[in-house]
């Protein structure tokens, strides 16, 4: 009997000892998605107080408001050439 209750102490032992690792890899692990995950929080933070680098739009052309403009419009875009 005692020497069931060592075995099963020394099976329990190896699994505590065996958890105590893995609970340390994804500790490790943990860590380094925590770091990843702090770069990318200042990589956005970083690029949203950026100023906007495109270009400014043009404003559209105005024509002027003459008759003449307004018929030259009227017809539309030139045909292509062949």
């Amino acid at each position: 009997m005692l020497t069931h209750l060592e075995e099963q102490e020394r099976e329990i032992a190896a699994q505590a000892e065996a958890t105590r690792g893995r609970i340390a890899e994804l500790t490790a692990q943990l860590e380094e998605f925590d770091r990843v995950a702090e770069e990318i929080r200042i990589t956005r933070k970083t690029l949203l107080a950026l100023p906007d680098r495109s270009p400014p739009t043009p404003p559209a052309a105005r024509l002027p408001d003459h008759p003449a403009c307004r018929q030259i419009m009227a017809f539309g875009p030139c045909p292509k050439a062949r």
